[in-house]
């Protein structure tokens, strides 16, 4: 018999700014307080992923976006939760003003980068699948909603392209 898993719904942002990536630390307390990760958070009841990582990015960063779009998600088991990362990428003219409001730190990246941080096991994971060369339909645990999208994040990451950009903004 198979268990049918409950997955915590949760949106993580891809922002760039001048070809560099926004990632943030966790919390000073709670759960992998200090660990990098994309910023993001729990998707509320009833709410749309683009809401949510607009609700998340304003309360957390200060940050104002003018649209996302669901490139991919993953999940992945910790040994007391199980979550569904939905990555959004996001486009934003307020990256100058981003403000670190609940105790975290944020830095802007570049390719290579955050492979000297620690970071999060599901967003370690996440950039390893991404920079990597398998074939992105073949790679377990990723869901892939926008191949064209998180094919260009991947030539990001291999320094290959410049970093994806929405063409249509769809937060008002």
């Amino acid at each position: 018999m198979t268990t049918k898993i409950n997955y915590l719904e949760v949106c993580a942002a891809i922002v760039f700014d001048n070809q560099c990536l926004l990632l943030a630390t966790r919390k000073p307390k709670g759960s992998l307080a200090g660990k990098w990760e994309f910023p993001g958070g729990k998707v509320a009841n009833q709410e749309s992923l683009q809401n949510c990582i607009a609700r998340e990015l304003d309360e957390e960063l200060g940050l104002k976006i003018n649209g996302a779009q669901e490139l991919f998600n993953v999940t992945h088991e910790y040994p007391d939760k199980a979550v569904r990362l939905h990555f959004m990428l996001c486009e934003t003219n307020d990256a100058k003003d981003i403000k670190p409001l609940e105790g975290q730190k944020i830095g802007w990246f570049k390719q290579d980068d955050w492979k000297k941080l620690d970071m999060a096991p599901a967003d370690r994971e996440t950039c390893d699948k991404i920079a990597g060369n398998d074939n992105l339909i073949s790679i377990p645990n990723l869901n892939v909603v926008n191949l064209e999208k998180t094919n260009q994040l991947r030539r990001w990451f291999q320094k290959l392209e410049s970093p994806p950009r929405l063409e249509t903004l769809t937060i008002k």
